[in-house]
């Protein structure tokens, strides 16, 4: 392909003019075409649907076609759909599977092929993650395992995580020679690797069409053989699902002799017409070359990385498709290299201790080129680490005094105890949910193990709860109490019922007030390094939908600092004002939050990791209160200029 074409082809694409865009396994962004595709189309809903019905059906009855000849199958074969999820939810439900009966995924899967076969574990069925290794092939993988009553064996194309791509004809010869259904999740290789359903045998692909293919959300779809049409079981029925969908005859349910069955309405037209106008801009250059040009761009990756010492996740005799991972040097700062490449107007996936590139066919030399300049840059002149203390430049501590952490089980909970592990203090876990406390204790190393004071199950809305805990703790004096135990209740104050408030209340201020009481009568040390309370800013600016979360977070304020006063010189009491993390609680109060709030383009996250560090960091420290700035300065003007908060929240309330 030569520059000058490539040029011409990503003046479709304004957003890469000034970015450096290399996270197509994430999403891609829409080409003008399509997007015109899709404008057009609904341009025409100015008129009823009826006026122009089969002129859309035309096209979108065009485009399974096409679809169908870009993976090598008949358009009969083709089911639209929502996405990959709904996509592999329909084939793991149109399977019928039995009690008894076994599904194999890798375990480093997307959840897109995990949860639908985990969802049906309520009816017996059982989901067995498997490994694959790097270099390992995945016949070598699938051979040395149990396969009675295994059914269905489901993979990714390519790992979203590693790169990884499945040598897709030897995965499903190996199914066949098993007699296993082979499922196929295809999202990371459809647009960037030539796919060809028949010729390499597979029962079942399902994809999206939002990352390499340059679709929009909103548009997936399901290949499955025609032979196995008539076994299948139709999980959602409607009037298109029948064989003559505008007959309207009740008296027999004849389904449609095609993969439409699986249809069972209208389809979502604008995004399929805007799939089927990129779809035909990558056939404009052929699935091939595309191909290639990518295959092009990760060698030189692959070369230049490696000259940088840095471990790839791929091995030298995986295959590929457009992603490449590489793992994060520890001297660097993990937490701060996405905000390096946000800097640099570089695009790419930070997740944990690796980074994703995902480069596309029309992404140029001089970006790569750029990138690795970029990495360079990190890797030469590390990023600073994040301050931390250890515990032995505080309080001297030992096994006799843990520090209690309450609400272990909890997300940021559990990372704050590694973190005292991670300075080799002892400390006694109080959570709610038995399942993630028996997990966090398996997975730890004996070391950490050998730290762990005790552990115990509260429920803190029963009766008597506290004095079952006593029973429960060891019979020594312990250093130090951390509250981080946390609940959520989102929505208007009159849609919210009597015992969710109470359990509230009881989760986030009376459990941690008796937590507290008790400590300084019974629990506390002769030493004590302190009790620190893990709040919400909500305790101090009244938001919007969290008026019983945020009363409870403002009581616990409150308590904290006439303690803070009480206490003085005997036993520190200190606030940590946690920012708003990746985390289910967080998940749970965004998706209610976006109902009545109108927000930007973007939100700004804390690392929970980051937060953890901050909580222990402070706590030796003994520093009474801590906050981001941006949190400082919200709490500040909420303070001084009520009125004037007001205002900026109301520009943002939609009630």
């Amino acid at each position: 392909m030569t520059e000058l074409k490539l040029l011409e082809f990503r003046k479709g694409l304004p957003f890469l003019q000034g970015q450096c865009f290399l996270n197509y396994a994430a999403t891609c962004p829409v080409p003008t075409s399509s997007i015109k595709v899709m404008q057009d189309e609904i341009g025409l809903m100015q008129e009823p649907l009826g006026k122009h019905f089969y002129q859309s059906l035309n096209k979108v009855e065009m485009i399974r076609k096409e679809l169908a000849r870009f993976l090598g199958a008949h358009a009969g074969e083709i089911a639209f759909v929502q996405n990959t999820s709904s996509a592999v939810s329909t084939i793991a439900l149109a399977l019928n599977l039995q009690s008894g009966d076994k599904v194999l995924v890798p375990d480093n899967e997307f959840p897109s092929n995990y949860y639908p076969w985990k969802n049906l574990e309520r009816f017996g069925v059982e989901l067995v993650p498997f490994s694959i290794k790097k270099d390992q092939t995945i016949t070598d993988a699938l051979s040395g395992l149990d396969l009675n009553n295994v059914k269905v064996i489901s993979v990714s194309a390519v790992s979203f995580e590693t790169g990884k791509r499945i040598d897709l004809k030897e995965f499903a010869d190996f199914c066949r020679r098993n007699k296993v259904y082979s499922c196929v999740d295809a999202i990371q290789a459809i647009g960037n690797t030539p796919i060809n359903c028949r010729e390499m045998g597979f029962d079942f692909l399902a994809s999206g069409s939002q990352k390499w293919l340059l679709g929009s959300v909103g548009c997936g779809f399901i290949y499955a053989r025609t032979e196995l049409l008539e076994t299948l079981f139709v999980p959602m029925v409607g009037w298109t699902s029948h064989r003559y969908p505008e007959y309207f005859d009740l008296t027999k349910l004849e389904f449609s002799n095609e993969m439409t069955r699986f249809e069972p309405g209208l389809p979502n037209y604008v995004p399929i017409l805007g799939m089927g106008e990129s779809l035909r801009l990558i056939n404009d250059f052929g699935i091939d070359k595309v191909h290639a040009q990518i295959q092009g761009h990760l060698r030189f990756l692959n070369e230049k990385l490696t000259a940088l010492n840095l471990e790839l996740l791929t091995g030298e005799k995986d295959l590929t498709a457009g992603i490449l991972c590489f793992r994060i040097p520890q001297k660097v700062d993990h937490r701060k290299v996405h905000e390096f490449f946000e800097k640099k107007k570089i695009s790419v996936t930070v997740r944990g201790d690796y980074v994703r590139v995902s480069p596309h066919f029309f992404t140029l030399h001089s970006e790569l080129e750029f990138f690795v300049k970029s990495v360079a840059e990190l890797i030469e002149k590390p990023l600073p680490q994040a301050h931390t203390v250890t515990a032995k430049s505080a309080v001297s501590t030992s096994l006799q005094e843990p520090v209690i952490i309450n609400g272990a089980t909890g997300n940021l909970g559990m990372l704050v105890a590694k973190q005292f592990l991670a300075h080799d203090q002892a400390i006694f876990l109080l959570g709610r949910n038995e399942p993630k406390m028996t997990a966090f204790l398996h997975n730890l190393s004996a070391k950490e193990k050998a730290l762990i004071a005790g552990s115990a199950l509260v429920d803190f809305t029963s009766e008597g709860w506290l004095q079952k805990l006593k029973s429960q703790m060891p019979a020594i004096k312990y250093s130090g109490l951390i509250n981080a135990s946390g609940g959520l209740t989102v929505d208007l104050l009159e849609n919210q019922n009597e015992k969710q408030i109470r359990e509230i209340f009881e989760v986030q201020f009376f459990a941690p007030l008796q937590l507290i009481q008790t400590y300084l009568k019974e629990w506390k040390s002769n030493s004590p390094l302190g009790v620190l309370n893990i709040l919400s800013s909500s305790g101090r600016c009244g938001y919007p939908l969290l008026s019983t979360y945020a009363s409870s977070h403002a009581a616990l304020w409150t308590l904290t600092e006439s303690l803070q006063r009480e206490q003085a010189e005997h036993v520190p009491f200190m606030t940590y004002v946690a920012q708003s993390q990746h985390s289910p609680l967080q998940k749970d109060m965004g998706r209610t939050s976006l109902r009545y709030y109108q927000i930007g383009k973007s939100f700004d996250y804390a690392i929970p990791e980051d937060v953890a560090i901050d909580v222990v960091n402070q706590f030796f420290e003994g520093e009474s209160h801590k906050a981001d700035f941006n949190l400082k300065l919200k709490l500040w003007i909420n303070a001084i200029a009520p009125d004037f908060f007001s205002k900026q929240i109301a520009k943002a309330w939609r009630r």
